[in-house]
Formats: structure tokens, sequence, C-alpha cells
């Protein structure tokens, strides 16, 4: 997908000699190329949320340790006090997820997600 955009920075002071700028781009969850002076290409990268939720009152379940790996990848985090927790930035590929609390068993125990580049990949967990 390709996307035009525009943006705008300064005002700069007028360097003096022996002085320049240098643009950078940056954003989370996107991979920032510069192809010359000023413009760049942008690539989204994938996304796993979770939502950890307990089975007798589907109510959310906070303090969920939940470990994502994949590749290079390795993240383990806590759900936040709504029973959710995002994994951002992550190239395409399989990543393996299992949750963990202590006196809790959930289903899945544990699960593999296949994310493709730029995708949003919703995963429930009881």
């Amino acid at each position: 997908m390709l996307f035009s955009g525009q943006y705008k920075i300064g005002p700069l002071p007028t360097p003096s000699p022996g002085l320049e700028y240098e643009v950078v781009a940056e954003k989370e969850g996107y991979q920032m190329s510069k192809i010359k002076n000023g413009v760049f290409e942008a690539r989204k990268l994938a996304e796993v949320v979770v939502t950890v939720t307990d089975s007798s009152d589907n109510s959310p379940l906070s303090g969920v340790l939940l470990s994502l790996s994949g590749g290079d990848y390795r993240k383990n985090s806590q759900a936040g006090n709504d029973g959710v927790l995002s994994f951002l930035s992550l190239w395409p590929g399989d990543y393996f997820l299992r949750p963990k609390l202590k006196e809790y068993k959930f289903e899945p125990q544990s699960k593999m997600i296949t994310v493709a580049e730029g995708a949003t990949v919703q995963v429930k967990v009881r």
C-alpha cells in the first residue's frame, strides 16, 4: 500500500558555515527508510493485541504475564487493568504466545500466531 504524506519542520535558524541539518523520521510501529534528503518510505509493522478475561464472568483480568516470542523477538509483559496488552513493531512471521498467572489455567494455554506485514492480530485468552 502506498501513501503520500507531507510534513513540516521549523523554522530552523540559518546554519552557520560547516553546520548542516539532517531530517530523521520515526513513528512507533513503522520502519522508516530514507530515500533521499527529506523523502522517506514507511513500512507498517505488525502488532498483536491480546485481551485476557476471566472465564467465570468475562471481566478483564489484569496482571497476567504474557510472553511473546518468535525469531529474534522476545518480550514478557503484564496485561493492564483492562486486561489488554499490545505487542507492537513486529516483523511478519510466526510468534508463540503463552499466558501465565499463578493458580490460573488459560484457554488457550499457548498459541502460535502468524502475522503478516502491517497486520493487527487480535487474540482472546480466557
